[in-house]
């Protein structure tokens, strides 16, 4: 979460799209790189996102797609600056996803 709290401190805008959102921040120098490397470890962990990294001129452009099954889980991907100005403590991060319907399969009884 600290790598997306240093990340967020250089985001300028965030928009809504069709079937998901796109995170915009002001370039910087590494950045781009640093959410290439986040977005390359969240796919790994939730393949049913698609993710587009881009850089032109002085932006970079983050956008996040999902099937409508995972509108869910996209909504709340789409949250997570604005949770994370809330609260520096990560289980209030996960507490207010789990409030909005998610289910982190690590709690799930076996």
């Amino acid at each position: 979460m600290d790598e997306y709290r240093a990340a967020f401190n250089d985001l300028a805008r965030a928009e809504r799209t069709a079937n998901g959102f796109r995170w915009v921040f002001r370039s910087m120098p590494g950045l781009e790189q640093r959410i290439r490397g986040l977005a390359a470890r969240e796919h790994v962990c939730c393949q049913f996102f698609d993710f587009d990294v881009t850089a032109t001129g002085n932006e970079i452009v983050w956008e996040v797609r999902g099937a409508d099954a995972a509108k869910s889980v996209v909504d709340e991907f789409f949250r997570l600056p604005e949770r994370l100005l809330e609260s520096d403590d990560l289980s209030y991060v996960k507490a207010k996803a789990i409030a909005s319907g998610l289910t982190f399969t690590a709690d799930r009884a076996s």
